[in-house]
């Protein structure tokens, strides 16, 4: 899991601006993107999720408060129809005071995991598989709705990048995994027999050059192939590009309404929203 900063998720306090960039991207909200990230009905979600009580805690351990982290997080919750609230205490007090607010749901996260539980049902979501989820559910949206047949280029074999391209694989599309880690590329094969390693860039070009479109892209720099690697993508065409890594690796233009379909990218609020959504799945 990256760990963001405040200047990161500032602006996800205003998630209505959020979901206009959803709109002009891919044509959905929050809520259809999250649900589609678990198989559900978008009303069915929103249904589900309606009114319950979100508690975010703050925790301080290791390295840490993000400043805005959690009011990031509570904002979410807020447009998914949760009642939500930033606990004034950190850590084990907070968690203390969601429960004597009745919370139905607490989220927190520190340097190692970023969960949402159901304080009731015990039902626990992590937020590596539920981003991983949220952004291939974004490139389904890019591809027409299906990556049944797809190869798909797996940037970064973390656990998000790991994770997505597990569910590639199970919506029938064909992962192309890449990463400057060997270890990574034998772990991530093990666990997605259908993975086809790409051992260069080399290999990465030429495989747009034969067609393929469609980028899952988890790496934490904004440096993910090298110029000549884009360039040859470019010129084989139009990539679409689903990327929760932190900082953003490709055109911000790609964002615009002017260029819909093309990039989907926030730090937050897609694997946030993914995760509430996981809960009631």
């Amino acid at each position: 899991m990256t760990r963001l900063t405040g200047q990161d998720i500032g602006w996800l306090y205003d998630l209505k601006a959020f979901d206009r960039s959803l709109a002009e991207s891919l044509g959905t909200d929050v809520f259809g993107l999250s649900a589609r990230a678990w198989s559900l009905e978008p009303d069915d979600a929103r249904r589900r999720l309606r009114g319950l009580k979100l508690a975010a805690v703050t925790m301080t351990s290791g390295e840490g408060e993000i400043p805005g982290f959690s009011a990031a997080v509570a904002a979410t919750g807020e447009r998914l129809g949760l009642v939500s609230r930033v606990m004034a205490l950190p850590d084990q007090a907070g968690l203390a005071e969601a429960c004597e607010w009745g919370a139905d749901v607490i989220m927190c996260s520190d340097d190692y995991d970023f969960v949402a539980r159901d304080a009731a049902g015990g039902r626990t979501v992590h937020n590596d598989p539920a981003t991983a989820r949220a952004f291939v559910a974004a490139l389904e949206i890019m591809n027409g709705g299906t990556l049944s047949g797809a190869r798909v280029l797996v940037l970064g074999l973390g656990k998000v990048g790991t994770l997505a391209a597990e569910r590639i694989a199970s919506l029938g599309g064909v992962p192309l995994l890449r990463d400057s880690d060997p270890w990574r590329v034998r772990a991530a094969l093990d666990r997605v027999p259908e993975g086809v390693i790409l051992e260069d860039e080399l290999a990465v070009a030429n495989e747009f050059r034969a067609g393929a479109t469609l980028i899952f892209e988890a790496v934490p720099s904004a440096i993910v192939v090298s110029p000549e690697t884009l360039d040859a993508m470019l010129r084989a065409g139009v990539p679409r590009v689903a990327a929760p890594g932190v900082p953003l690796a490709w055109p911000r233009e790609w964002l615009s309404p002017g260029a819909p379909g093309r990039l989907w990218h926030d730090p937050l609020a897609s694997g946030t929203a993914a995760m509430l959504a996981g809960l009631v799945a």
